[in-house]
Parts: structure tokens; C-alpha cells; sequence
């Protein structure tokens, strides 16, 4: 039977993120923006540039759980590298930040978890995120 971690200390996540950011910066988003705000894969795969509030610090996540709409908080510095990543690729407002879908996402979280040593899961990083931050 495998060893799925339910959360990750702040360390590990930040382990997590140094190999990401190293590999790509993408990935290191896709980990960031899970881990310091909580969302959903769901809601992540739907992020888009119009729904990023840089003055406000939040991301308007439009098609959340159940339909509804939410905002969610994001720090100035995961802000910054988000809307650099979004300039230089040059994203549409209306296009996913990520362009990926749901089982890619798994892919990418599950490849740095692994690095780890761990069995780790996009919601192990929102669990991270309720146990660290909230």
C-alpha cells in the first residue's frame, strides 16, 4: 500500500516549488497558485488573465464548486511572477493561464511529489493550504 500524504509542511512544499521553478515556471506556478490560495484543480484549470485582480490581490474563480463564484486571496510576490509568466507568453484575457486540463495538472503535482519521495495530489496542497495559511 502506498504512503498518500494527506498535507505537506511548509518546507516540503517549498521543496516542491524549488524543483519545479528549476524544471519550469509553469509548474512552479501551477504548485504556487495551489498551495497559497487553495484552490481546486477545477478551478485552477479555468484560471483566466481577466480574472486576476493585481490592485486587489485575488483571483476571481468563476466557475467554483457547486457553480458558484468566489475570490480568493493571492500574495504580491506569486502575483508578480503570475502576471510576468502571463506577459511574456502573451495569454488572452480569455484564455486558460495554464492551458491544461485536469489530468495534466495531476501529472505535474504528482511529479514533484514523487521527487519527494511522496504520493502527493493537487488536494494535498490544498489541504497544506487550510492547515499552513488559514
Amino acid at each position: 500500500m502506498k504512503n498518500i500524504t494527506d498535507y505537506l509542511e511548509p518546507v516540503q512544499v517549498k521543496a516542491m516549488e524549488g524543483y519545479a521553478r528549476a524544471c519550469s515556471m509553469r509548474d512552479f506556478l501551477i504548485l504556487r497558485v495551489l498551495y497559497r490560495t487553495g484552490v481546486r484543480v477545477s478551478e485552477l484549470v479555468n484560471i483566466r488573465p481577466k480574472d486576476i485582480e493585481r490592485d486587489n490581490q485575488v483571483i476571481n474563480i468563476v466557475k467554483a464548486k457547486g457553480d458558484k463564484q468566489r475570490r480568493v486571496y493571492l500574495d504580491t510576490e506569486t502575483l508578480d511572477v503570475l502576471a510576468n509568466y502571463i506577459s511574456d507568453r502573451i495569454i488572452p484575457g480569455d484564455c486558460s493561464v495554464f492551458g491544461l486540463r485536469r489530468v495534466q495538472i495531476f501529472n505535474v503535482v504528482k511529479k514533484y511529489g514523487r521527487i519527494l519521495g511522496l504520493e502527493v495530489h493537487p488536494h494535498t496542497l490544498r489541504h497544506s493550504y487550510a492547515i499552513n495559511w488559514v
